[in-house]
């Protein structure tokens, strides 16, 4: 299995099954990582706080920063060594 959609679809025998897991962890996921790049927003400007940065732009910016990392992983297998990395 390559997402947590699929381990529901296989263990609990259904595509409505899938479809809730789905929804929630992309949810979940969603919203938590509204709130980090948020975060990181703030930080980036408080760090050019003599820039004036913007906090969208500021936004932004951590967010591009970010992309390589997100699009690198692509199912649960590849972001094993992440999140052993996340516990550092």
């Amino acid at each position: 299995a390559t997402s947590m959609g699929e381990v529901a679809r296989h263990t609990l025998g259904g595509d409505v099954a899938a479809a809730v897991v789905y929804a929630i962890v992309y949810g979940y996921t969603l919203l938590g990582n509204a709130s980090y790049v948020l975060v990181l927003g703030q930080s980036l400007q408080g760090a050019l706080y003599t820039t004036g940065l913007c906090l969208p732009a500021a936004v932004l910016a951590s967010a591009l920063a970010c992309a390589p990392l997100v699009c690198s992983i692509r199912s649960l297998r590849e972001s094993t060594a992440l999140c052993f990395a996340n516990l550092v």
